[in-house]
């Protein structure tokens, strides 16, 4: 969308509005929608370059709302809700915010020497490493497609915390967008990566810094660790595990015993882009190269008798259940256990 050196009123928008509503809805319902568009835009501090725009954005948000209010009336058994995506096109969205993996692309390998043992013990019921101090809040990637760097740091995170007895910290995404882009990690920055070249990353630099030390921009920028030393570095991990694809019961092991998990999933479903609440079961697809989005696994639990997972999303808090979600377990649902990596500290 364009970002305009001057702003249109959102009186003139509505007014422009109103025109386009006319014919098609009543006038009670103009007033309605007017009023819940010029509040989203408020919400969401959009402004357009002029009328024009303004109704197109604003045809596209109608649009979404509809499908919204179609979805919740027809109880799928989640809720749905607008949130700041609400002006974008599927398309736009998904060139924004999702990066689908190439059907020839080969998969990192792990490093020598690391694998998950698994302990035999009984797992708990319910797990929410979120409540219990191993996941930091939830946090906004923005429009940059840097999805990837935060489910690494949310897999690097809970590894300080439950395998290294650390205080929590919240680690830089942004320090992982500038410096592993090109060679030897081939990571795209804010069009695109993945978890384990980060994770490769950090063992190699010797640590990442803090989000205080290298603040997230959002944008493509110049690795600045040159003239940083090993003491800016804090928080280290020793290596990762790629877990074994498609085994859920071993990936839960894994979240127990070591911490929350990056995941990798399909979110291309307008369902998914648009979700509330409730127990998420697709539509999506679980191969491999359809995976488009990380995310942090921080636990699982049940509701009713629908078993499921506990995501942390990098959307912001308005995304969501205050950006966290539920997504079906027991069904590789969105490929989420398609490849599921943990870091070792």
């Amino acid at each position: 969308m364009v970002l305009a050196p001057f702003f249109w009123d959102v009186v003139v928008v509505l007014g422009f509005l109103s025109v386009t509503f006319a014919g098609s809805t009543r006038q009670s319902d103009i007033h309605a929608k007017n009023e819940e568009f010029r509040l989203w835009m408020k919400q969401n501090n959009r402004h357009y370059s002029g009328p024009g725009e303004a109704a197109n954005r604003a045809a596209i948000w109608r649009d979404n709302l509809a499908f919204i209010e179609k979805s919740n009336a027809e109880g799928s058994g989640i809720v749905l809700g607008m949130n700041q995506f609400g002006d974008l096109t599927d398309s736009e969205f998904e060139a924004m915010y999702l990066h689908p993996r190439s059907k020839n692309q080969v998969a990192t390998p792990t490093p020598v020497g690391t694998t998950f043992n698994s302990t035999g013990n009984a797992l708990p019921t319910t797990k929410n490493w979120a409540e219990e101090g191993a996941v930091t809040p939830v946090k906004n990637q923005g429009s940059c497609g840097s999805c990837w760097a935060f489910g690494a740091t949310g897999t690097i995170e809970g590894a300080w915390v439950v395998q290294g007895g650390h205080s929590l910290a919240s680690v830089s995404e942004q320090q992982l967008v500038d410096c592993t882009r090109g060679p030897p990690y081939n990571t795209f920055g804010c069009d695109g990566g993945w978890v384990q070249p980060a994770l490769q990353y950090v063992i190699d630099n010797g640590g990442i810094a803090t989000e205080a030390t290298y603040p997230y921009t959002g944008v493509d920028g110049v690795c600045r660790t040159g003239d940083m030393g090993p003491e800016m570095f804090p928080v280290k991990i020793s290596s990762y595990v790629d877990l074994t694809p498609r085994n859920e019961g071993a990936m839960a092991e894994a979240l127990v015993a070591k911490g929350p998990v990056a995941v990798s999933i399909d979110a291309s479903g307008k369902k998914f882009r648009f979700y509330k609440s409730g127990v998420y079961a697709g539509p999506c697809s679980s191969m491999a190269w359809k995976l488009n989005h990380s995310v942090l696994d921080v636990g699982y639990g049940t509701s009713g008798i629908k078993p499921y997972w506990i995501l942390k999303n990098s959307w912001g808090t308005s995304w969501g259940m205050n950006g966290y979600m539920y997504i079906a377990r027991g069904r590789n649902m969105c490929g989420v256990a398609t490849d599921p990596t943990i870091a070792l500290a």
